[in-house]
């Protein structure tokens, strides 16, 4: 199910080494417990003359803290982005380069270093060619008729390649204790449904149509037969996207209704026999399984039998290709990059190869992403950050908890029963206790594209074992070497990583307001996730269930329209505004957790009065405030804004600065900002959820 992220910037995203970000000339050098240093590089405290005091802060509170640093920085040509989350995952990768390079005496890095010196030879895939893909290619020509084509679509699946549709396991609806199965539509190969469907990204389809095609010449297709099979596989595509689900509707939690059974499955996909497909999952069929999105499944169906077999070929071959580039020869890697880097994002350059590399062992939640989690945990890993961690969670707990009982909308049971599910959360502080068990893992060390595939079979594999057993409650979603939150809301836990324990997020060096506005809004913005319009159709223990009284549901739904209408009237770029429908649960969770910080922070003042001091000339209330500011600086290409409009689940950097400021009373207090100023919205303009 849907992992709800504090960021979707990925660590795979490119990422580049920046001049440090804060005031202070004092560095942590403090030492871990193991004798290592963590991997906090990041200058400390708040550099306050990054500021704009040209811009003020009732007018624009993002440019007044970021505009500076933002004219200062330079997008790297192998970047299409930069911010606060990419630079600390390049402070998280040079930890992980050095695992790759070096590895170890433990299992995990030795794993990750095996796999990482296989993958640094780039001649051994220019000298392979398409040699790989040939036993691939030979299984799609042998298609024939739609029982072969099924028998393929479900082999595929098996081997664990998602060419249309995964498979995977998630804890149930009705029970979270045990998972179920799981199937979502794999993602087309243009960013959006409206890329497909809309007039005016016409020019963006053609540039397509001419990758894919030199893409099938790179593998050896005559000419004149790629460009036909191009637009084969464009017009094959754009037929499913029309059923495909929206981004907004991507992003939705699925349910008890998405439930079927295996005779319902059938009927609903004719040509596929659903018994078959669990088989060569290496599964029992299943009572029922989840099918969010059972449009897409059942044109799937249509499909199979009207669509001529040789279009079926030219998109599964396309598939292939595309999904494999990376493991194959430089040439196809330059075209895939000058296609969905250079042209959809605006980058110029491609990222050296190690980074590359080393992107693939954060992308996924599989066993080089544990593993590599692992080896970095044994690094980086700082009881101390654990333990200041922990405090600030308790206060922001013990916040968020007081703002469900002053609330004026709630009822009395609906506040039980919220209060009863904040309770219950369980927060994952830096890393897991204990590694993956990597010894069934054989790399076949012959290839990147041989080691790649093993590594795919092995997660499937690993994935589908799971389905009908009990669920691990101690198991992370996420590596501590990722930056980043996530609230899981089937497990009702928040999962704070390793690598976002650090400057500027959380520095064991700098006064409350800065770990309360960084590190202290992660946390918060967390658990209101727990309440947002998606989490909030989970209990305390994970279950779907209606637990709101009806007025209050009523309620909450009124204020989320308010917050949405503000936020559809944020213009990004001319003529383009941000799309509510795709943020509205990321605009709750960072609303309200601004508001609890905020509320946090008195609770830490309120016990340590000698904290509540000026620093730098801005008091701890105004520091919280611009160390949530520079939570959201971002600098991106054009491309990359107008993508991250149309796909992203958050709002631009600017709007996540500003919108969940100019709703509170506090930041016009603290700021002595005019009543209606931009920054500071009437009381009767104002949106309170959390």
């Amino acid at each position: 199910m849907k992992q709800y992220r504090f960021t979707v910037t990925a660590i795979a995203a490119a990422t580049v080494m920046l001049a440090a970000c804060g005031g202070s000339d004092n560095e942590t050098d403090e030492e871990t417990d193991n004798g290592t240093r963590p991997v906090i590089s990041a200058r400390s405290n708040f550099d306050v003359t990054q500021i704009d005091k040209s811009i003020p802060a009732c007018q624009d509170f993002n440019a007044h803290v970021n505009r500076k640093w933002a004219d200062s920085i330079e997008i790297s040509d192998d970047a299409s982005s930069i911010d606060q989350f990419a630079e600390l995952s390049e402070q998280s990768q040079a930890v992980q380069r050095q695992i790759a390079q070096n590895g170890g005496s433990d299992p995990y890095s030795q794993l990750v270093s095996s796999y990482y010196r296989v993958a640094l030879d780039e001649a051994a895939p220019d000298r392979a060619g398409v040699t790989p893909l040939i036993p691939q290619f030979a299984k799609i020509d042998a298609i024939r008729d739609t029982a072969s084509l099924a028998a393929y679509l479900t082999g595929s699946a098996g081997d664990g390649r998602a060419i249309l549709f995964k498979a995977s396991a998630a804890p149930g609806f009705a029970d979270a204790t045990r998972h179920i199965a799981m199937l979502a539509p794999a993602r087309l190969s243009l960013p959006t449904r409206d890329t497909y469907l809309d007039p005016a990204q016409a020019e963006t389809r053609e540039a397509f149509v001419a990758s894919a095609a030199r893409s099938f010449e790179l593998t050896g297709m005559p000419q004149g037969d790629a460009h036909a099979a191009a637009r084969k596989v464009l017009d094959f595509e754009t037929r499913l996207a029309t059923v495909s689900p929206t981004e907004e509707q991507s992003n939705e939690p699925g349910g008890v209704k998405d439930m079927v059974s295996i005779p319902e499955a059938n009927r609903l996909t004719p040509p596929l026999d659903w018994n078959a497909f669990f088989r060569a999952q290496g599964v029992s069929s299943p009572e029922s399984f989840a099918m969010p999105h059972q449009a897409f499944y059942s044109e799937l169906g249509k499909m199979m039998t009207s669509v001529p077999l040789d279009q079926w070929k030219a998109a599964l071959r396309y598939s292939l290709i595309h999904a494999a580039s990376m493991y194959l020869s430089r040439a196809l890697r330059e075209e895939e990059f000058n296609f969905y880097d250079k042209t959809l994002k605006g980058m110029q350059a491609e990222q050296e190869r190690p980074d590359q590399i080393l992107a693939g062992f954060s992308q996924e939640d599989g066993i080089l992403s544990r593993a590599m989690g692992a080896a970095y945990a044994g690094k980086a890993f700082s009881p101390a950050a654990v333990a200041a961690t922990q405090v600030i969670v308790n206060d922001m707990r013990a916040a968020f908890r007081a703002r469900l009982r002053a609330s004026e909308w709630l009822s009395p049971q609906t506040t039980a029963r919220a209060l009863e599910k904040e309770q219950a959360m369980v927060f994952k502080i830096g890393a897991p206790k204990d590694g993956p068990d990597v010894s069934q893992l054989k790399l076949p060390g012959t290839s990147y594209f041989n080691n790649a595939m093993a590594v795919l079979a092995f997660d499937h594999k690993t994935e589908m074992a799971r389905i009908g057993k009990a669920v691990d409650r101690d198991e992370w979603s996420i590596g501590p070497h990722i930056v980043n939150g996530t609230y899981s809301p089937q497990d009702n836990s928040v999962v704070l990583t390793a690598a976002i324990l650090q400057p500027p997020y959380l520095d064991l060096k700098a006064d409350p307001a800065l770990n309360y506005g960084g590190i202290g809004t992660v946390i918060a913005h967390e658990i209101t996730h727990g309440f947002d319009t998606a989490g909030s159709k989970f209990d305390a223990a994970g279950n779907e269930s209606d637990w709101w009284q009806n007025g209050d549901k009523a309620r909450f739904e009124a204020r989320v329209a308010r917050l949405n209408r503000q936020f559809d009237a944020y213009e990004v770029l001319p003529g383009l505004r941000v799309n509510s429908a795709l943020t509205e649960v990321e605009n709750i969770a960072d609303l309200g957790g601004l508001s609890t910080a905020r509320d946090a922070l008195a609770l830490r003042l309120a016990r340590e009065p000698s904290a509540d001091r000026p620093v730098d000339g801005y008091t701890q209330q105004q520091r919280n405030f611009l160390a949530w500011a520079r939570n959201w600086r971002n600098k991106a290409t054009e491309a990359t804004i107008r993508d991250d409009v149309a796909t992203d689940v958050h709002a631009p950097g600017k709007f996540r600065a500003n919108g969940p400021v100019s709703n509170l009373p506090s930041f016009a207090a603290a700021f002595a900002c005019a009543p209606g100023a931009p920054m500071a919205r009437l009381p009767e303009d104002r949106v309170t959820i959390w």
